[in-house]
């Protein structure tokens, strides 16, 4: 089973490379430049699957083409699709809030409540999510000059400190955290956790750089109050895969943790959440 396992992945690695040769990394970075956001998503999923494990070819290619002035388009889309997400959650905690502003008022009334799902900030996330895990997959196995490049663009006009980005969209994230627990609003959390994986991948090496930009961002801030509201439970077995997380109010959310190895050797988490209240 492991030798099958060790040709698929080899596959899929020499398959990356073909793709990106054949033009797939200039794809991704020609479609960034559009308007439309279904584009856009479709792009990052591609890229995503491109650089999946720290495919150094597609890197590389993506590092030569980031590295030129004309370059500037392809991160003021990365720049809107953050800002867009940020404003859309914001948005979102308004409608929530009116939600359940007329409900209390309608069941105070002794109104019949239609049966209408409540609104979710998880439906709002999943082009950040994308973005996220393709930023986080630019830096694997510590690719420098991509590093780099999140956190600035030398040769463009204006240059974007994407690290900075990031912890200012967890920093809109952080509030709704131990309510998404309590939920079980599983999008919420994994897209947190996606975040603290990205910046963590843009610091390795130590990249000491990015973590002079990421500390002085507010992150330490951020986790302080984090751990003030969320709780970790360890596993009972030390080779668990599986971690819960846990507020105040006792209620637990099970977050399963797989480690695929990248291409380096090096052990990248992806996260498949598993909605488990008690």
């Amino acid at each position: 089973r492991g030798s099958c396992h060790s040709h698929e992945s080899f596959n899929f690695i020499v398959l990356q490379g073909k793709l990106a040769k054949l033009g797939c990394v200039d794809l991704v970075v020609a479609c960034m430049s559009s308007d439309n956001k279904d584009i856009i998503l479709a792009a990052l999923m591609l890229g995503v699957t491109l650089l999946e494990g720290g495919c150094t070819v597609a890197q590389d290619m993506l590092a030569g083409i980031l590295s030129q002035s004309a370059s500037q388009r392809f991160f003021r889309q990365i720049e809107q699709v953050l800002a867009d997400s940020v404003a859309t959650l914001k948005a979102q905690k308004r409608r929530i809030k009116q939600y359940w502003a007329e409900r209390t008022a309608k069941e105070a009334a002794g109104l019949v409540m239609e049966d209408v799902v409540a609104p979710s900030l998880g439906s709002n996330l999943r082009s950040i999510t994308e973005l996220i895990k393709f930023m986080r997959r630019m830096c694997m196995g510590q690719h420098v000059q991509l590093q780099n490049i999140l956190r600035n663009q030398k040769l463009n006009k204006v240059s974007i400190n994407f690290l900075e980005e990031i912890v200012k969209y967890l920093v809109a994230l952080e509030p709704e955290l131990m309510e998404a627990i309590q939920v079980g609003d599983l999008v919420v959390v994994e897209g947190a956790i996606r975040g603290f994986l990205m910046l963590g991948e843009a610091m390795r090496g130590p990249n000491h750089a990015n973590q002079d930009s990421v500390a002085h961002a507010g992150l330490i801030d951020l986790g302080d109050r984090i751990f003030g509201k969320v709780y970790f439970e360890e596993p009972p077995n030390p080779s668990s895969k599986k971690m819960n997380l846990k507020t105040p109010s006792s209620r637990k959310m099970s977050i399963k943790v797989e480690e695929p190895e990248n291409r380096n050797g090096l052990v990248s988490l992806d996260f498949k959440a598993r909605n488990r209240l008690r």
